[in-house]
């Protein structure tokens, strides 16, 4: 941040750490739970920040000059609040909604917003934990932009991105009442200059140093580390529930739930054998043609009764053939405005899985792009053949899908599908009715907030959750 030495930030002094000891002290008997990320942060004086902020590489820099006024009890809180954000990892949830590329904001002001939303998921939890000092100090909470408690980050920044000038200039880390501020995460690696040259670490905090370098008061915390760290305070939670030592706030206790849940089925096979499932029917079928013969039964002789002629031939028939109907697969293509660049190639990704796993391409695998409107219908033939996105604008699945399944009321040059495959982030609105074809929605929209949206859509659908954060680039 601009406001910091170009020194950068220095490891404490034995003051400073005598400070942190006791702030963690006051945490560790508000929320025992989060001891594993507390004492796994990396701390680190940081003059000129004017409060606490945490990276992706879980260094926690303290202005420790600023927050000494603030009495131990608040320190301690916004301590807790910093790791709640590497608790729920929202430096990762950036990176993968496409608000920062490689730790550096795509748009400055979107991770601000970004911020503030991840703020507000975490603080009312926070409140609820008893950090009532939290509220004294300015933190970010729903109420102050009239909108809901105990929703995701999610939710929060589409909210925010639409009342922009409500959200503070610089995020939370400026925006605490009384000149204090309750806390934030650093979009990079790190304030002031490059950090590496003095500690040893890389400098560009991509977390993949080994543990081993976590001696260095710079090293970022490697992936498998916090990870580790993560399932730890889990863990914690649950057994401070089990055991009667207290109660964990339901949005913690939530994520705990799923850190620690067995592995799910692959949700490639889930999708794949949905599909299947939905094309059973048509596709063990068989139909009568007149314009191919029985492989069988080229013809057959007529029987007749006593009055047949005596020396006349015997009439013959010949028998139809019968032929399979080959599955048709008609898919919805989001290309809305809320459909990041990663989404749409998860989409790319998933037409390829169809067209490899129910064995269709060409006239039996459409794709239609659709955000509020219609905007064309593609053959697909290879991962090129749909590397053009249409539309952009507004989102409304519902006349994509009514369109696809009724293609020549739509006037679409394409045939009635067997199935329509939805792919979409889910912020959409869904048919109230069925539309005489099977529908599976797909919805690209990770943890928590996926399940809720896949919960959103009609029973008569059938609905597969995919995690972008799943998917590579």
């Amino acid at each position: 941040m601009s406001n910091l030495p170009a020194s950068g930030p220095t490891p404490p002094t034995d003051e400073q750490h005598e400070m942190l000891t006791v702030w963690r002290a006051m945490a560790l008997k508000k929320m025992p739970y989060f001891a594993s990320i507390l004492f796994a942060v990396r701390p680190l004086d940081a003059p000129g920040l004017g409060t606490f902020a945490v990276d992706k590489g879980w260094r926690l820099y303290i202005d420790f000059a600023a927050v000494a006024g603030w009495g131990d009890n608040t320190c301690a809180e916004v301590l807790l609040h910093e790791c709640g954000h590497l608790w729920a990892d929202h430096a990762g949830d950036a990176e993968r909604l496409g608000i920062t590329v490689n730790g550096q904001p795509t748009d400055p002001r979107k991770s601000e917003i970004w911020n503030v939303a991840g703020d507000c998921a975490l603080n009312d939890d926070l409140v609820d934990a008893g950090c009532q000092g939290l509220v004294d100090v300015g933190a970010m909470l729903p109420g102050r932009f009239n909108l809901p408690e105990w929703q995701t980050p999610e939710f929060y920044y589409r909210n925010l991105l639409q009342q922009q000038s409500q959200v503070p200039q610089g995020g939370s880390c400026g925006s605490g009442s009384g000149g204090q501020s309750a806390g934030c995460e650093l979009p990079t690696e790190g304030p002031g200059s490059d950090p590496g040259s003095e500690g040893g670490g890389s400098g560009q905090g991509d977390g993949s140093d080994e543990d081993g370098a976590a001696a260095s008061p710079y090293a970022p915390a490697s992936p498998v580390e916090q990870e580790r760290h993560r399932v730890a305070a889990a863990a914690s939670m649950k057994e401070h529930v089990a055991k009667g030592r207290g109660t964990v706030p339901a949005g913690l206790m939530e994520r705990a739930e799923r850190l620690l849940a067995p592995s799910k089925v692959p949700w490639q096979q889930v999708l794949g054998s949905t599909i299947r499932r939905s094309l059973a029917s048509k596709m063990g079928q068989v139909d009568v043609t007149h314009t191919r013969r029985s492989r069988r039964h080229h013809s057959e002789t007529i029987r007749q009764g006593a009055t047949q002629a005596a020396g006349s031939k015997p009439k013959r028939a010949i028998r139809p053939g019968y032929f399979a109907p080959a599955p048709i697969v008609a898919v919805v293509r989001d290309t809305s405005g809320s459909m990041s660049s990663h989404d749409l190639a998860v989409v790319t990704r998933e037409v390829e899985g169809i067209a490899k796993k129910v064995g269709v391409r060409g006239d039996a695998l459409t794709v239609t792009d659709v955000d509020a409107a219609v905007h064309g219908t593609k053959r697909f033939t290879n991962a090129a053949s749909i590397s053009e996105v249409q539309g952009r604008g507004g989102t409304d699945m519902v006349v994509g899908i009514e369109a696809v399944a009724n293609p020549r009321r739509a006037g679409i040059r394409a045939p009635k599908p067997t199935v329509v495959v939805v792919l979409t982030d889910g912020e959409t609105p869904w048919p109230t009715q069925p539309v005489g074809v099977p529908v599976v929605a797909a919805i690209i929209a990770g943890g928590d907030y996926g399940q809720r949206l896949a919960e959103g859509t009609p029973d008569w659908m059938k609905t597969v959750v995919i995690d972008p954060a799943d998917i590579e680039d």
